[in-house]
C-alpha cells in the first residue's frame, strides 16, 4: 500500500514539473525564437565569409634498389647496396627542406595574392587576375612591415591609386596612442608598367585586362618567408604505412588548383634531387671502381 502511494506521489510530482517546464518555455518562448534565430543567422554568416579550404594529396614510392644478403668480405657489393636502400624516414625530411620547397616555389607563384569581391566577400584571384605585380622589392620601415598588408589598387583614368588597408586594431592603437600604421600618397596616381618606388616596396604593375573595380592585392614576401610563414603550416609529409614505403604529400589551400600544382611541383623538385643524387652516387662509385 505504502509503495502505490509513493509511485502515485512521484507521478504527480513528474507531471507538476512537466507543466512548469512547458509554461517556462511558452512564457520566454519570444526570447528562445529570438535567440534561436541569432544563432542561425550568426553560423550562416561565419560559413558565408568563411574561406573555402581544399586538400591535393599524392603518393611517392620509395624504392630500394640495394642488394640484400650480401655476405662479409665483399666491400664493393656493400657499397652498391648501401648508395640504393633509402629509408622513407629520411626522404620526408627532405621533402620537408627549403631546398626542396625552394625549387618548387619557384614554379608556383606565393608571393603576391589577388583579391576582388563577389557579392560581400572578398574572393581571391588565381590566374584569372586582371593586373600582375613584378619584380618585388620589399623595405622595412622601423617595425613596420607591409608584408601581409592588404593593398589596395583604384582603377582612374590615367592609371591607377594605391592605399593600405591597416587591420582595425593597428588603426585604434595609432589613434589612441600615436603608434606608427603603413600610410601611401592615396592621391597619387600610378601608371601600368611604370616604377612604383615607396618607403615600404617597389614594383611594377602590368595590366592583364580592363578593370573597373577596386582590386586588392598582398605581399607574401620572398620565397624563405613564404616557406616559413605558409608553406610549413599548410605542407604535410607522412609515411602512409608504416609497413609499406610510401609517402604521402598533403598541402591545404584556399584554391584546389594551386593546392594540385604545389603538390605536383614539390614531388617533381623532389624526383630531379633525387635523381642528381643518384648520378653523383654513381659517379663516385664508377671514379672507386677506376682508382
Amino acid at each position: 500500500m505504502t509503495t502505490m502511494k509513493r509511485s502515485e506521489q512521484e507521478l504527480n510530482q513528474t507531471e507538476i514539473d512537466l507543466g512548469e517546464v512547458f509554461r517556462t518555455l511558452v512564457h520566454y518562448k519570444w526570447s528562445i525564437l529570438i535567440i534561436s534565430f541569432l544563432t542561425l543567422l550568426m553560423a550562416a554568416f561565419f560559413l558565408y565569409f568563411k574561406a573555402p579550404v581544399y586538400m591535393s594529396k599524392a603518393l611517392i614510392e620509395v624504392k630500394s634498389d640495394g642488394k640484400e644478403g650480401i655476405e662479409g668480405g665483399d666491400f664493393l657489393g656493400s657499397a652498391f647496396s648501401s648508395f640504393g636502400d633509402e629509408k622513407v624516414d629520411k626522404e620526408i625530411e627532405i621533402l620537408k627542406t627549403f631546398h626542396i620547397n625552394n625549387h618548387a616555389l619557384n614554379k608556383v607563384n606565393f608571393q603576391t595574392q589577388y583579391f576582388g569581391y563577389e557579392g560581400f566577400k572578398k574572393v581571391e584571384f588565381y590566374n584569372d587576375n586582371p593586373i600582375e605585380v613584378k619584380n618585388i622589392k620589399n623595405f622595412y620601415q622601423d617595425d613596420l612591415n607591409i608584408i601581409g598588408t592588404m593593398i589596395k589598387l583604384i582603377p582612374v583614368k590615367d592609371g591607377y591609386q594605391l592605399e593600405v588597408e591597416n587591420p582595425f586594431y593597428k588603426k585604434v592603437l595609432h589613434l589612441l596612442f600615436n603608434k606608427k600604421i603603413i600610410e601611401l600618397d592615396d592621391e597619387k596616381v600610378y601608371h601600368y608598367g611604370d616604377w612604383v618606388k615607396t618607403d615600404y616596396f617597389e614594383f611594377t604593375i602590368e595590366q592583364k585586362t580592363m578593370l573597373d573595380e577596386p582590386l586588392y592585392f598582398v605581399l607574401k614576401g620572398d620565397n624563405r618567408q613564404i616557406y616559413e610563414g605558409m608553406i610549413n603550416r599548410n605542407l604535410k609529409v607522412t609515411q602512409l604505412n608504416p609497413s609499406a614505403p610510401l609517402i604521402q604529400v598533403t598541402y591545404v589551400d584556399s584554391i584546389p588548383k594551386r593546392a594540385n600544382a604545389y603538390v605536383n611541383a614539390v614531388i617533381e623538385s623532389f624526383i630531379l634531387q633525387s635523381v642528381a643524387e643518384k648520378s653523383r652516387q654513381t659517379d663516385q662509385i664508377i671514379n672507386f671502381i677506376n682508382e
